[in-house]
């Protein structure tokens, strides 16, 4: 156990002088239920000689009589935080008033209400100490900060509309009444949460479904996340489209050929090596085939060349 700590311990208890100075009977007596989880009540005895002793050779008890010095007397206001060192009527009213401060210092003044546990618990909680006067005030000043609620005072549905708007993943609100109503609002589309406007809007919505309940010439809502299935990228084009395009542009009048076929050298991703540069072709067909051939190779689309030598050479 802490030497300096049973010092102050044995320094309170003396300072407690009522009628007379306490002997060492009562002072081993009054502070034994404080030690008895470590010593015997003869170990505590052999302690606390040894405890006078040390006060007396540091000036804190006086040398022939079993009371403080005015520097003992000193030492114990200061731990305390007191000035000057008050005075008492009895070891018990010292123990519900000031042990407290001498356990956990200046900071403790919460603790002097008589009851020690609501203070330790407000620590715990991390709530206002003073706002912890009774176990429902404790209750409340926990609530009011681990749910953020506003106003002064902590009702039911004060609770129950923040945990309501929670669940539903909606704003919170004060009052229950407004979580159920902009729930409402927001699960119908209608304008308020007034009987007429709900079932407006539960009208109109039935109105659009088909007898499955699914709305008509809705669009289609998109799969849901982890089901599996395997969507085509929105906007990707047919490759088969692709070909289509370039084949009305080889038969479109004016195009100018080459070789043997139109675009019998021409093949997506790759030109035969030591093949001529193609002369430039009719500005409006060329841009309209480049443009193809750019978004296929974009695209890595593959398009086998014979595939559009075929269908070249029977358009020429």
């Amino acid at each position: 156990m802490n030497p300096q700590r049973l010092e102050a311990l044995v320094l309170a208890r003396l300072s407690v002088t009522t009628k007379s100075p306490p002997s060492r009977s009562d002072v081993a007596r009054g502070l034994f239920p404080f030690v008895s989880h470590r010593l015997t009540e003869g170990e505590w005895r052999r302690e606390l000689e040894s405890l006078v002793a040390r006060l007396r050779t540091s000036g804190d008890l006086d040398p022939k009589r079993f009371v403080l010095t005015e520097r003992g007397r000193a030492r114990l206001a200061e731990i305390l935080d007191v000035s000057p060192l008050p005075a008492m009527r009895g070891w018990r009213e010292f123990k519900t008033k000031y042990l407290p401060r001498l356990l956990d210092g200046a900071g403790s003044s919460e603790l002097e209400d008589g009851n020690p546990a609501l203070g330790i618990v407000a620590r715990e909680l991390g709530v206002s100490p003073e706002s912890a006067r009774s176990e429902a005030a404790l209750g409340d000043a926990w609530l009011k900060k681990a749910l953020g609620l506003r106003g002064k005072k902590v009702t039911l549905d004060a609770v129950r509309a923040v945990l309501l708007a929670r669940e539903l993943g909606l704003p919170e609100r004060q009052r229950t009444k407004e979580v159920v109503h902009l729930c409402a609002v927001k699960l119908t589309g209608a304008k308020s949460a007034k009987r007429e406007d709900v079932l407006q809007a539960r009208a109109r919505s039935w109105l659009e479904a088909d007898g499955n309940g699914a709305k008509t010439g809705a669009r289609e809502r998109p799969a849901a996340r982890g089901n599996g299935a395997a969507r085509a990228p929105t906007g990707t084009p047919d490759p088969r489209r692709t070909v289509e395009k370039i084949l009305a542009a080889a038969r479109a009048p004016g195009t100018t050929r080459f070789g043997s076929g139109w675009l019998t050298h021409v093949t997506v991703g790759e030109r035969p090596s030591g093949t001529a540069k193609t002369p430039r072709p009719v500005p409006s067909a060329h841009s309209t085939v480049s443009a193809c051939i750019r978004r296929c190779l974009s695209q890595r689309a593959s398009i086998p060349s014979s595939r559009i030598r075929s269908s070249c050479a029977s358009s020429a």
